[in-house]
């Protein structure tokens, strides 16, 4: 019995060694921190997007939930709405700027307050 429990401790510790994936205490305690601070990154990000999908006018956010509420594409957008695909991009990257630009302002503003 001795030798198969020694064996069976034996096998694990070579396997443990070819894998790629342990990690030290120190290394999952970065990952661990840098994961809050990205998170709460995060959060105020997706608080300030919310913020600016409300302030976009009615075609705006009914594009924005077609893309990626609904997963469709553009040339499925521009069906829906009977635009061109092109314009349908072309809407599509106009709203992501006027977002982006107002995630940015929103971020900003907290960050004063």
């Amino acid at each position: 019995m001795i030798g198969i429990a020694r064996n069976s401790v034996s096998q694990h510790y070579r396997e443990k060694q070819r894998d790629k994936h342990t990690f030290d205490d120190r290394l999952v305690e970065k990952i661990a921190q840098a994961h809050n601070e990205v998170a709460d990154e995060l959060a105020d990000r997706m608080a300030a997007l919310n913020i600016c999908i409300q302030k976009l006018n009615h075609r705006g956010q009914n594009i924005i939930g077609l893309r990626y509420t609904r997963n469709m594409t553009p040339p499925a957008i521009a069906k829906q709405l009977g635009i061109t695909a092109t314009a349908a991009t072309s809407l599509l990257h106009r709203i992501r700027t006027k977002l982006r630009q107002c995630i940015e302002q929103e971020i900003t503003k907290e960050g004063r307050q």
